[in-house]
């Protein structure tokens, strides 16, 4: 028994260690997605994407109030699904505070 939980603390300290890694390459992946994407990094809740009306937190609001992407594109013809991740992954790293 004693045998058994040692294997078991072992392969939770392991599965952490491992799953810890793959969420920084991850993370990392993600950095570079959001500084390669036309998103203009500002400080504070200022940034934004050229040629939409909007800061990036409130088009996150937007669609966590409800607001479809549907929507979002047809409201702003110059969002494409490639801003809209790079607005989520943006938001997602500097609540995190990754970026």
């Amino acid at each position: 028994m004693r045998y058994l939980l040692l294997l078991t603390s072992l392969t939770k300290s392991w599965l952490h260690s491992l799953m810890n890694e793959a969420m920084t390459s991850l993370e990392t992946e993600w950095i570079n997605e959001v500084h390669k994407s036309r998103l203009v990094i500002l400080p504070g809740e200022d940034s934004y994407l050229p040629g939409i009306d909007m800061p990036v937190w409130k088009l996150i609001q937007q669609m966590a109030n409800g607001v479809t992407r549907a929507e979002l594109t047809q409201a702003h013809p110059d969002l494409t699904e490639a801003d809209i991740r790079a607005c989520s992954l943006f938001v997602y790293l500097q609540i995190t505070g990754k970026l």
